[in-house]
């Protein structure tokens, strides 16, 4: 929506919105005719004879590429929050099918679940544990999930060097931390206080370096193929 944060520019007429200096900066804009743009609710309530008329009528030149948006609706992007793309950004260039819904950003690193930090030798733990819970083939990440990384910010970097065709965003899945921490006794020891504390840090460290948060599972479906319950769902509550 256009907005400059002091104007409510619905209410506005062509002579004012000009000289709010709106769209100044572009140049040979990209041109919709009849156009319908809803960026929430209460916009959409008003109909291109309203702000979308008053913001687009005045130009009135060719543009650099012309489209008819009739039948169309153009809206802001979409945040998809919940996603599991985190090993496919590692090979793959389009974030699909998202990127084909119109979602431009994506959030990964849910359910607990992921591939960082993690330790050389760990790699086909993760793997397993992603395949029992997102049912993911485990022949597809281990062939093309690079892993080269050890700890989150490690990760971060590397997703850093990867093009994609949409936003991306990741947090800290709590399954991979347990393991990195507690080796094969994530699986089935509670972490003592020592582990929490290391957790802490790893915790800290992930979120300065750019992680989103963090993401975790109680929920007894997330298992392992062989039935083994996810580190996180055996996680202690306080």
């Amino acid at each position: 929506m256009f907005d400059d944060g002091k104007h409510d520019l619905t209410r506005l007429d062509e002579a004012a919105i000009a000289n709010l200096g709106i769209g100044r900066k572009f140049q040979k804009p990209t041109v919709f005719e009849n156009l319908s743009v809803f960026a929430n609710l209460e916009l959409a309530r008003k109909t291109a004879r309203g702000i979308t008329r008053t913001l687009f009528a005045r130009l009135d030149a060719t543009g650099r590429d012309e489209i008819d948006a009739s039948g169309r609706i153009v809206t802001p992007g979409f945040v998809d929050v919940h996603t599991h793309y985190d090993g496919q950004i590692t090979w793959e260039n389009r974030l699909a099918p998202s990127s084909g819904h119109g979602v431009t950003t994506v959030v990964m690193g849910n359910c607990g679940v992921g591939f960082a930090p993690v330790r050389r030798g760990d790699q086909e733990l993760v793997i397993r544990l992603m395949e029992g819970v997102e049912d993911i083939p485990d022949a597809v990440m281990a062939e093309g999930v690079p892993f080269n990384w050890e700890s989150f910010p490690d990760y971060l970097n590397a997703l850093a060097r990867r093009q994609s065709d949409i936003d991306f965003g990741a947090q800290l899945p709590h399954s991979p931390l347990r393991v990195f921490v507690m080796g094969e006794r994530a699986l089935s020891e509670p972490a003592t206080d020592a582990d929490c504390v290391a957790m802490r840090r790893l915790t800290r460290e992930a979120i300065e370096a750019g992680a989103l948060g963090v993401s975790s599972s109680r929920h007894l479906f997330h298992r392992f193929r062989s039935g083994t319950l996810a580190p996180s769902v055996n996680s202690a509550e306080e």
